[in-house]
């Protein structure tokens, strides 16, 4: 079962920060996380980008969005 985490934060920087660091946390622990993607959702991104969190994940990985609010 894929399972996502919703975070909602209050900005574009703010969100761009928070993935970045997220990152690079699954980076250094690959071996005690399970495979995570995580997904920015902001107004000014393009479409194509947004409808990212729609699509249908891998099998075995797991969902953190980042949402401007």
């Amino acid at each position: 079962m894929n399972e996502g985490i919703l975070i909602f934060l209050t900005g574009q920087d703010e969100i761009d920060s928070t993935c970045k660091t997220i990152k690079q946390i699954v980076a250094s622990e690959t071996e005690s996380l399970e495979p995570i993607i995580v997904l920015p959702l902001y107004a000014n991104m393009t479409t194509v980008k947004q409808m990212l969190v729609f699509k249908q994940t891998p099998e075995g990985k797991n969902i953190i969005y980042k949402i401007k609010f």
